[in-house]
């Protein structure tokens, strides 16, 4: 299909802020959060054209981080928001997010199984064809889903929503605050939720346990780029740096790798 079969396309791209990044440290967190939406919605119109033709293999990704990453920076500036606007609208960026994963977490699957399929000797590679095989066909259903998704009134809406966003964020009273100052206390608590959450893990961790822990990584690292600078000394939040002891930890290999994916690996073969 088309991209240009999209009904809901913008004729244009997403507007974005005028003003200049170098002067972030002058900012106020309503600039941090138009800067923040400006930027996913920009990346989300970049890569939903190919959402329609599997043309780019890092669409979907790219747009699931985008969608991921506005609800997680949504989420940290909740103070400096208006909660009856930023709420329904976190809520739609799940479900989407949601449409999309299903997509990607199968392209993942499919890439590290095929990855260690190949390092197999010949009496365990054929069940992992078998498996990679399955992995094709879950990939065409969910891609179906998909193009389904894209076409429903309910994904117009939210491209409305996200647009209408970037133009008009409704703001709570204290984002006249300067970033400088507000940020940091709105990233503190979740550096904390991630710093307890690796002091938990016992020395050998389970897969879910690791997950979760890779999902606080994430969500912190988010938060802590959440200004326009990833500089480590200036920005709304100078911090960038995980704890020493999340660095040190086993479970610090587990942000990039998809924890969960090698049990799942080892589930789809074990059943071949």
């Amino acid at each position: 299909m088309s991209c240009r079969s999209s009904p809901w396309r913008a004729p244009g791209r997403a507007p974005t802020l005028d003003r200049a990044v170098t002067k972030a440290r002058h900012w106020r967190v309503g600039d941090v959060v138009r800067h923040a939406i400006a930027i996913a919605v920009s990346r989300l119109d970049d890569h939903e054209p190919a959402l329609w033709t599997e043309r780019d293999p890092e669409a979907v990704h790219q747009a699931r981080v985008a969608t991921r990453r506005l609800r997680s920076d949504l989420g940290t500036l909740h103070d400096f928001v208006d909660e009856t606007w930023a709420k329904p609208l976190r809520a739609e960026l799940r479900w989407f997010g949601a449409e999309l994963g299903q997509v990607r977490d199968v392209e993942v699957l499919h890439e590290r199984l095929a990855l260690h399929a190949a390092l197999l000797p010949d009496t365990e590679a054929e069940a992992a064809r078998r498996a990679i095989r399955r992995l094709d066909a879950d990939h065409m259903r969910a891609r179906t889903e998909l193009l389904r998704t894209l076409r429903e009134p309910r994904y117009a809406q939210l491209h409305r929503a996200l647009h209408d966003a970037v133009r008009d964020p409704k703001l709570a009273p204290a984002a006249s605050l300067r970033a400088t100052d507000a940020l940091p206390g709105a990233v503190r608590p979740i550096w904390r939720k991630l710093r307890r959450a690796v002091d938990a893990l016992g020395p050998a961790p389970s897969d879910a346990a690791l997950h979760q822990v890779r999902i606080r990584a994430k969500r912190c690292r988010y938060a802590a780029e959440v200004g326009p600078s990833h500089d480590t000394t200036r920005g709304p939040c100078r911090f960038r740096q995980p704890p020493r002891r999340a660095r040190n930890h086993p479970a610090a290999a587990v942000e990039g790798q998809g924890a969960g994916d090698r049990a799942r690996r080892r589930r789809m073969v074990a059943t071949q």
